[in-house]
């Protein structure tokens, strides 16, 4: 892998926003404390044409924590939206965060600093589902001991980015990139094109729980049923045919074909039912 781009700071967080103003304060004060100096990191705000007060409130936290940034642009959906947050990203490694949802403390700090320990690519970590009210813990000790393993030779299945820290060098050096105009399956194709390329001796499995995924009745995920279920399938058809193109690589390892395969089954299967 090249290793020729020089690096602003340690970590890029891209927080893609849309009308969630009761939610991305809460959301960025939990990653306001992560043990990182302000030099260390940055959080790009991706405002996806929202038109509530969400751009108002990043604004304004932005005045306190200097390493937050705004990036405006009109409304085309999460997978556009991570992939500009993606294309101002200046550091060494990067987190897409969901703007409804929050982190554990300082646990970005620890996670960061096992990655450049071992030199590794990428590292996954834990996380719980909360209901739509809860609050941002502060509970967590900065020194807190993780629990890690390595040296799996098989592809993770997580379709979920956001339990993901990826080395910014590695998603450039293969283009991997967001497809636009998909909205249910985006991580799980983006998370695929990952594994292509990863030597999973690379990875860092974390299992404390890190991420705090915040379950509403009005989010992406749980739209009308009707309009969800188009969507669904039209992600379906796109994950489908592009598992098609690889399926039968042979510059993939036998685990990563079994995978592909295997991928291309559900993907059909689901666009059928």
């Amino acid at each position: 892998m090249k290793q020729t781009e020089t690096h602003a700071c340690l970590l890029s967080v891209i927080v893609p926003v849309y009308n969630l103003e009761a939610y991305v304060g809460a959301c960025l004060r939990s990653l306001s404390v992560q043990g990182l100096a302000q030099t260390e990191y940055e959080i790009l705000c991706v405002n996806d044409g929202s038109t509530d007060g969400s751009s108002a409130i990043i604004r304004q936290m932005a005045q306190t924590y200097p390493y937050i940034r705004l990036i405006e642009q009109q409304n085309q959906g999460v997978s556009v939206a991570r992939n500009t947050g993606l294309s101002q990203a200046r550091g060494e490694y990067v987190l897409f965060c969901d703007g409804d949802d929050f982190l554990e403390p300082y646990c970005l700090k620890r996670a960061v600093m096992l990655l450049k320990e071992r030199g590794a690519v990428s590292a996954s970590f834990g996380f719980r589902v909360v209901e739509e009210t809860a609050e941002v813990s502060v509970e967590t000790a900065e020194d807190a001991a993780l629990t890690v393993y390595t040296g799996r030779s098989k592809p993770f299945y997580s379709g979920n980015i956001w339990r993901f820290i990826l080395r910014r060098d590695f998603l450039n050096d293969y283009q991997i990139r967001f497809k636009p105009g998909m909205r249910y399956a985006e991580d799980e194709l983006f998370l695929y094109h990952v594994c292509r390329h990863l030597d999973f001796r690379q990875h860092i499995y974390i299992s404390d729980v890190f991420y705090n995924y915040r379950m509403r009745a009005t989010s992406a995920v749980h739209t009308q049923r009707v309009i969800r279920l188009k969507a669904h399938y039209a992600d379906m058809v796109s994950m489908a045919l592009e598992y098609k193109l690889y399926r039968t690589d042979k510059t993939l390892s036998a685990p990563m074909r079994r995978s592909t395969r295997a991928r291309y089954q559900y993907a059909v299967s689901n666009a059928l039912q």
